[in-house]
């Protein structure tokens, strides 16, 4: 009951720096210790090698603020020093993917506010134990040294990771190994799907998720979140390849976003940003252009029309032979 109070101070224009910080002040995790000979590793942690760094006055000093610091260990692949910080930051994993999964559904069930989406993908993040932003980390037998060493390569991504020759970085992983990572990545490469918004001929938009490769694109590992400011008009569950979705109206004086979020892998996600739809006149003309997959939009024929298709249409006569005429004095 006292962590569902602290939902409400979660507000619109959150992120996720605060939905990290709202869920370190569970209450289940109130009975952790904050002992002196962790604090210096914790500020650590928070002044430079955690993902939301802190001035060096602000040291951590309650217990909220140590659970903030384990979440960024454990995101950012910082092994802790002691036998007691590991069991406590297993602990706090399995709780906050239980409360991360209530604060999901509240944000999008009850609120329907955009941010939403933004706890989903932290909600992956704690299931894969990496940031959303490192594709690498979710593959297998990629550990804090090999990942670094694909850094200082220049490796980011997973389709520059299956192009990347075995000798650069067989010492440290291994020609096994590194053969069933590539395999794992490109398995996770042939799940990737485009998002193709469409605009149909009666001004209703719509988008349709099409397959990205010829391998075996998911078919319903994604949510979908369809958001106008910081609203969310309509969510989906268990959509991928093939889905099609006719977009609410919503609010004309607002652009349309449409964010896909992989339930289970890093590097699938999309977002869009749509114009608001007109039906008619130039600014249709303008936001067709931001829609694919249609034809030119059909202009209704008028007189002068008409009258051009009718001589378009009828034999050529021959021009007449030239005749000088007299002119008169």
């Amino acid at each position: 009951a006292d962590t569902m109070k602290l939902f409400s101070h979660i507000c619109k224009e959150s992120d996720s720096y605060t939905i990290l910080q709202t869920l370190s002040n569970a209450s289940e995790f109130s009975r952790l210790t904050l002992r002196r000979n962790q604090k210096a590793w914790l500020n650590e942690i928070n002044w430079d090698k955690g993902r939301f760094n802190q001035t060096k006055k602000n040291r951590v000093k309650t217990i909220p603020q140590k659970v903030f610091q384990l979440f960024q260990a454990y995101l950012g692949r910082i092994s802790p020093p002691d036998r007691t910080l590991v069991q406590e930051t297993i602990q706090i994993r399995n709780e906050g993917i239980r409360i991360l999964e209530a604060m999901s559904h509240y944000l999008e069930d009850i609120k329907k506010w955009s941010i939403a989406a933004n706890a989903y993908v932290l909600l992956r993040c704690l299931r894969l134990k990496s940031w959303s932003d490192n594709e690498l980390s979710q593959l297998q037998f990629v550990g804090p040294k090999v990942l670094q060493k694909l850094h200082n390569h220049q490796i980011f991504t997973l389709d520059s990771f299956v192009k990347v020759s075995s000798t650069s970085i067989l010492d440290d992983m291994g020609e096994t190994r590194l053969v069933k990572a590539k395999t794992q990545a490109k398995s996770i490469i042939d799940k990737r799907i485009r998002l193709r918004p469409r605009l149909e001929e009666n001004g209703e938009a719509s988008c349709v998720l099409d397959p990205l490769t010829n391998g075996n694109p998911d078919r319903k590992g994604f949510h979908l979140f369809v958001v106008q400011g910081q609203d969310l008009l309509l969510s989906v569950h268990k959509v991928g390849a093939g889905f099609k979705l006719k977009l609410p109206a919503g609010n004309p004086k607002y652009s349309t976003k449409i964010q896909l979020v992989h339930e289970h892998y890093h590097g699938l996600d999309q977002l869009i940003s749509l114009p608001p739809v007109a039906t008619s006149g130039n600014a249709r003309k303008r936001c067709r252009s931001n829609y694919v997959g249609l034809p030119p939009v059909a202009k209704k024929p008028n007189k002068e029309d008409e009258r051009n298709y009718a001589r378009s249409i009828q034999p050529e006569k021959e021009p007449e032979p030239y005749r000088k005429h007299k002119t008169s004095v």
